[in-house]
């Protein structure tokens, strides 16, 4: 997409933007990164020329979403002004959300925003880039801050964050009305067990508290992959069996018990990234899908429930998704993709989403390298939490959100540390490796 384009609303779009209409938090629907780098901060105006000279390569972030008969649309904002979106912010209060703090001081919400937040008595300073989920998803939040960051010169024709108007673009082609209807049904089998009765995680019925509460854990990339290359899996699949043993030894340690539940099943939504292989992971719009997946927390072994989640996740069984989604994106089956939606993720069926991303290559400001990329989750109306798992420059990050009435984010992200490091020590030849310890942020 060119500067001049005018973005195309998808079922995403409007799903996520419905979402916020009339939610009680706000913050909620907004999801991102904090970048960390050493040394001097440049200026909170420096940061402005330089976001603007470059903001309209996001043709998005120049526009707002509004609703034309009936609908939802994209339509440039006239008023846009960059000093609404880029700002200087405070730390977070400890182990609280940074959207919930950086956002409450908008009246205006934008659907995104950059705080610029110096950190001298530690010599270094952070950057806090912060969007609505309508925006884009996760791939596309990192490719958009790649472009604003970028020491490159921008093309002369996006100096100004007012490009002139121009048609909106032709869609790519879509799949044929038959092709549409065969991947919905080979999904028939995999929603249809959505009906069944399922046992709900008992701390995801927990009332919402005021305040939500944030946490994350690191570790070294290559442990995560030493694990996966010893169990023939993915790295997205030792995330999901650590996060089945880390939610089992949660029940455990709640219910003061040494033996799971009966059982021990928890549902949970893993977001999927339905971009072809080559395909850029442009910042336009969202290229996601959802599929439920059961994890095993009362697995005998940290290896039986790594196995299992290995099993549920196969490669068949998320092309067979990812498949379906991409007909969804590309404007067909949407009623099939709202009735997806509604099996897959409604929190009655599923109050925790786990998602994961890998950052390629190296994230900077002017050229200057940030050091550590930690991810903030959203959290869907009526989820109790989201877990956000990057892995950059050599350093894996899982970050844990509730809605601050349950189980602590620490405690969870500690378990889940923890059980990877069974794992490892399981699977892996053990070396003395460094890994930091849980920390709130």
């Amino acid at each position: 997409m060119t500067p001049t384009e005018t973005p195309r609303a998808n079922l995403w779009t409007r799903t996520f933007f419905g979402m916020g209409q009339g939610w009680s938090e706000p913050s909620d629907l907004y999801f991102g990164f904090v970048l960390r780098a050493s040394g001097e901060p440049p200026t909170l105006e420096e940061l402005r020329r330089h976001v603007a000279q470059r903001v309209a390569l996001v043709p998005t972030l120049i526009h707002r979403l509004d609703i034309e008969a009936g609908a939802v649309v994209w339509v440039r904002d006239e008023k846009f002004d960059i000093n609404d979106h880029v700002n200087a912010g405070d730390l977070p209060e400890h182990g609280h959300s940074p959207a919930q703090s950086l956002l409450q001081h908008h009246a205006t919400r934008p659907l995104w925003g950059m705080w610029l937040v110096a950190v001298p008595e530690e010599d270094r300073w952070e950057l806090h880039y912060l969007t609505h989920h309508a925006v884009h998803d996760a791939a596309g939040a990192v490719h958009t801050l790649k472009t604003l960051l970028s020491a490159e010169e921008p093309p002369a024709s996006t100096a100004e964050p007012h490009p002139s108007p121009s048609p909106s673009p032709s869609p790519s082609p879509s799949p044929s009305p038959l092709a549409s209807i065969l991947r919905t049904l080979a999904l028939g089998p995999d929603l249809l067990t959505t009906y069944r009765p399922s046992p709900a995680w008992p701390p995801l019925a927990d009332p919402a508290g005021q305040q939500r509460a944030l946490a994350y854990t690191q570790l070294s990339t290559d442990i995560i992959k030493a694990v996966a290359r010893a169990r023939r899996a993915t790295v997205n699949q030792v995330y999901l069996g650590a996060m089945a043993v880390a939610l089992g030894a949660l029940d455990r340690e709640r219910t003061n018990s040494h033996v799971s539940r009966p059982g021990g099943l928890t549902h949970v939504v893993v977001p999927l990234d339905t971009r072809e292989d080559g395909e850029p992971d442009g910042p336009i719009g969202n290229h996601l899908g959802l599929v439920r997946v059961p994890l095993q927390s009362g697995a005998a072994s940290p290896v039986d429930a790594l196995d299992a989640a290995i099993k549920s996740t196969s490669r068949k069984r998320l092309d067979r998704w990812k498949r379906f989604w991409r007909v969804v994106n590309a404007g067909q089956a949407e009623r099939a993709g709202d009735w997806a939606h509604l099996r897959v993720a409604h929190p009655l069926r599923s109050g925790l989403a786990v998602s994961g991303l890998r950052i390629p290559g190296q994230l900077t400001w002017n050229g200057r390298p940030f050091e550590e990329a930690i991810p903030l989750p959203w959290l869907p109306p009526g989820g109790s939490c989201f877990t956000f798992l990057t892995s950059y420059q050599g350093t894996t990050t899982m970050t844990v959100l509730t809605h601050g009435g349950t189980f602590e984010s620490a405690r969870l992200a500690e378990l889940w540390k923890d059980a990877v490091m069974k794992l490892d020590a399981t699977l892996v030849h053990h070396e003395s490796r460094t890994v930091s310890a849980a920390r709130e942020y």
